[in-house]
């Protein structure tokens, strides 16, 4: 029986995709100066992403670049699209927006309007559509 919130053991082997790869290699220096893993802990081993031994190995080097650098490294590279998303939401829960920015994937906004031209003249994209008036009103403009 599988735990609440953990995903399926098929979710859990899916590697890293070469994307996220690269987002973490391209951008370890900036990932260096914005990660904090004493904060990280506690929420990556509640999330199944690391283990008390990763934690070890990561306290054992000798200042914060080598940490980050064997956290993003040595252990996130070999581990599954699932933990890579659960470091993402580690990283916004600890308030480490700026590393979770660099390794969020970007989605399209969409697309907004603020003018839209009417049969009568142009009204703001916030009011309704009507049909056009016999008389505009004075502060419609009429673009015959």
């Amino acid at each position: 029986m599988a735990d609440a919130g953990r995903p399926p053991i098929a979710l859990k082997k899916k590697f890293i995709t070469k994307e996220h790869k690269s987002k973490i290699t391209d951008n370890m220096v900036d990932l260096g100066k914005h990660t904090d893993t004493s904060k990280l802990y506690a929420l990556l081993i509640a999330a199944g992403v690391i283990d008390e031994n990763d934690k070890d190995d990561i306290d054992c080097k000798p200042n914060k670049g080598k940490k980050n650098e064997y956290l993003y490294l040595n252990i996130m590279l070999g581990k599954s699209e699932y933990d890579y998303s659960e470091l993402v939401r580690c990283l916004k829960e600890s308030r480490q927006e700026a590393a979770a920015e660099i390794l969020a994937d970007k989605q399209q906004e969409p697309i907004t309007v603020s003018v839209q031209e009417t049969l009568g003249g142009i009204k703001q994209a916030n009011q309704p559509v009507t049909q056009k008036q016999e008389h505009p009103a004075e502060d419609e403009v009429d673009l015959r």
